[in-house]
């Protein structure tokens, strides 16, 4: 071998007689950093002249990087979140890396997607919670001898709650063509995971005008003032005020009375 001790021979003399029959040797090559290598194996002697083979050689180290390297989840108890995404890439990796999860309840994570091949890919991982609490868990990805970790930390929370208080409202002896006094209905709600949408039907209208408040101001606490808009005709106006947030709901049963116009209510 010539110049290069990277490179390793099986054998480095043969008898005549192993020439003459004809004798495998191994050319072997072991470098402990990456890089390339080059060299010549040189075969002489019997009087015979010198032959030459060239070897080359690179060595590689696999590399891994996960992206992200912690998801954070929050499901309402017995519900499945939406899945989230791993995203791991590879170079020079020898084989595909396993990938192992570990939970402290089973069955809360679950990896529902791998896609992963020696130059990475994808893993999609998804949040089911038992009980209103927290929990952990943990992806290794392991693969040419590099290991990677990714965190899992949910929270599961109750089923979403709304309340309105109070559930009906009247307004009485109601001049038209004018408009009641407000009443006041608090709306109270918790475990919500969306805006809260309030719709006044026809004949009624709210203040604040907005139609939609946060899931935190449901949280603290949220009063809505409602009018009556007393119609031309006289008579009695039924409606609702609806207050919803996903698939959850409540209504207020409105009742105004339009009493004709110089008509004193008192």
């Amino acid at each position: 071998m010539c110049g290069n001790s990277n490179f390793t021979l099986s054998k480095t003399s043969i008898s005549r007689f192993e020439a003459g029959e004809g004798v495998e040797v191994t050319a072997t090559y072991n470098r402990s950093t990456a890089g390339n290598d080059t060299g010549k194996i040189t075969v002489s002697g019997g009087g015979a002249d010198s032959k030459t083979v060239s070897v080359s050689g690179k060595a590689v180290k696999p590399t891994m990087s996960v992206s992200p390297t912690s998801l954070n989840f929050e499901s309402v108890v017995n519900t499945t979140s939406l899945p989230q995404t791993v995203t791991v890439t590879c170079t020079d990796m020898p084989t595909t890396p396993s990938v192992t999860l570990s939970q402290d309840i089973i069955n809360i994570f679950k990896i529902t997607s791998n896609t992963l091949g020696t130059q990475g890919g994808s893993l999609k991982v998804t949040f089911t919670p038992e009980a209103a609490r927290s929990y952990s868990g943990r992806i290794t990805i392991t693969g040419g001898g590099v290991t990677k970790t990714v965190s899992l930390n949910g929270t599961g929370k109750g089923s979403p709650y709304l309340n309105v208080n109070p559930e009906s409202l009247t307004f009485k002896d109601v001049n038209v063509n004018t408009t009641s006094t407000g009443q006041k209905v608090t709306i109270k709600g918790s475990n919500l995971t969306g805006n809260v949408t309030i719709s006044p039907s026809a004949y009624f209208s709210i203040n604040p005008r907005t139609t939609t408040i946060t899931a935190a101001q449901a949280a603290a606490g949220y009063d809505v003032y409602v009018y009556f808009n007393a119609p031309a005709k006289k008579g009695t106006y039924n409606g609702t005020l609806t207050v919803s947030s996903g698939t959850v709901k409540k209504t207020v049963s409105l009742t105004g009375i339009a009493i004709p116009e110089g008509v004193s209510p008192y």
